[in-house]
């Protein structure tokens, strides 16, 4: 069964953007492109600081394998509002 997995992502510096490519410009793909993610997208909060992140894998062995190999990785944001939904 698919596993969607939601979490916010906030910049660590104090900078908002306009629009989903001005975060992926200075952060990245945030996982979204991951090749254990089979569907992923970014959506930009109202006041530009913060983007939903939403990924959906085969299972949650997936998302499990995608986040031990990301682990110690350096990222330019901070996660919050995790949520884990097997479908």
């Amino acid at each position: 069964m698919a596993y969607t997995f939601t979490s916010t992502l906030t910049s660590k510096n104090s900078n908002t953007y306009s629009t989903v490519n001005e975060w992926i410009a200075e952060h990245g793909p945030c996982g979204t492109n991951y090749d254990t993610v089979t569907t992923g997208s970014l959506t930009l909060s109202e006041d530009g600081a913060s983007v939903t992140r939403v990924v959906v894998y085969e299972d949650e062995a997936a998302k499990d394998a995608h986040f031990s190999a990301k682990a110690g990785v350096t990222v330019t944001w901070n996660a919050s509002d995790h949520n884990g939904v097997t479908d």
